[in-house]
């Protein structure tokens, strides 16, 4: 018979549950819920030399019911001529009414929110407020837990990257801009501000925000398969 205690809800509640309680719940995760899920990935250019970790500059949420929806939220205000990109996207000012609204979605259609690693929940908790962050962290899920365990038990080596686990499925890694996505983000917020609307960029950094977007999109896409895989995967091992 099934087992009883899988958690077939939210991944948390909004107001009473976080941190462990929270990990156990992804580790808990329904194939349904895994399905429905809202994909995220941010993209930002990293720590830079002089140690400022800045704000990442957009968000990319995947999710797919009965059709695969793919968008951006733009988080810096400079870049707003991307929102033109051919990408369904929004402008925000800042990262806390972005992932404000991530959060209003999520609630509304009844999803969660998962991610790859604790970076995202990292960079939730040093740039919008004590609130807000314990909202996210409430309703969204390091859905590495979940592959790190899929993994183990089916006796594979040990992943890291979210391109280690794409090889467990054998999907071929998306690539990254060139020379690197922080110098491409750089390149685009130059671009923009000289250009201040996308038909007046230049044809080269407009391919070049495209591999942008393309690249955040393969992650979210790669992140919902293997959390799909690893949940049915488990569990179907929990059926005793």
């Amino acid at each position: 018979m099934p087992r009883t205690d899988l958690i077939t809800g939210p991944i948390s509640n909004p107001i009473t549950n976080a941190g462990e309680q929270n990990a156990n719940a992804v580790l808990a995760l329904t194939p349904d819920r895994a399905k429905r899920a809202l994909y995220i990935d941010f993209e930002g250019e990293g720590r830079r030399g002089n140690g400022e970790i800045p704000s990442p500059v957009m968000l990319g949420i995947y999710c797919r019911d009965r059709h695969p929806t793919y968008c951006v939220q733009i988080i810096e205000p400079t870049l707003k001529p991307l929102v033109h990109a051919g990408v369904s996207s929004e402008c925000f000012d800042c990262m806390e009414s972005a992932i404000n609204s991530l959060l209003a979605q999520a609630g509304s259609e009844d999803r969660d929110i998962l991610y790859f690693s604790q970076h995202e929940q990292d960079m939730v908790n040093r740039f919008c407020s004590q609130l807000t962050a314990n909202e996210f962290m409430a309703r969204s899920g390091n859905a590495k837990l979940l592959l790190k365990r899929w993994v183990r038990r089916t006796g594979r080596p040990t992943c890291h990257s979210l391109d280690d686990y794409c090889k467990v499925i054998d999907r071929l890694p998306y690539d990254a801009p060139k020379p690197s996505v922080a110098e491409a983000i750089r390149r685009l917020r130059k671009a923009c501000c000289t250009a201040k609307r996308w038909r007046r960029i230049e044809s080269k950094q407009r391919e070049l925000a495209k591999q942008l977007f393309a690249y955040n999109k393969q992650d979210c896409l790669a992140l919902h398969k293997l959390t799909k895989k690893a949940a049915n995967c488990l569990n179907r091992s929990q059926i005793v």
